[in-house]
């Protein structure tokens, strides 16, 4: 009996493994300054699916007679579902967040506009809208 209590104890505390919040908001980080952009873009990079994470889309935009800003838009089954499609050499205007990744600032875009379309991204909170809550719970 002594064996089963301490194993059953042991996969208490060890429990399922605890995932980072998948967004700002969610993570407590300080808060991030508003982000506004307009410029050319230079490069649309889509970045390879993996197992857990479709593929996605993020663009390099030159601002006028300022540095290149690598800007995360979303995923591109969302972007081709609102009819975004983006080129290099078009104009935007992004709004966001400024974040830190790998020690590197980007722009994670709440919304995008070019032309006479734009489509929003993320809420007020930084969560993307094409994530369901089912889809942070690991339930779909």
């Amino acid at each position: 009996m002594t064996r089963a209590f301490v194993v059953a104890l042991l996969l208490t505390a060890c429990g399922p493994p605890q995932v980072p919040p998948p967004y700002p908001a969610q993570r407590g980080e300080a808060p991030r300054s508003n982000a506004a952009i307009d410029g050319e873009v230079l490069g649309v990079d889509q970045t390879p699916p993996s197992a857990q994470l479709d593929r996605s889309v993020s663009l390099v935009i030159r601002p006028e007679a300022d540095q290149p800003v690598e800007v995360h838009l979303a995923p591109q089954w969302y972007l081709d579902e609102h009819g975004m499609h983006i080129a290099t050499g078009e104009r935007v205007r992004i709004r966001g967040k400024g974040v830190t990744k790998a020690g590197k600032t980007v722009i994670e875009a709440s919304r995008v506009e070019k032309g006479n379309q734009t489509l929003e991204l993320r809420n007020a909170s930084g969560k993307p809208l094409w994530q369901s809550d089912a889809d942070l719970t690991g339930g779909r």
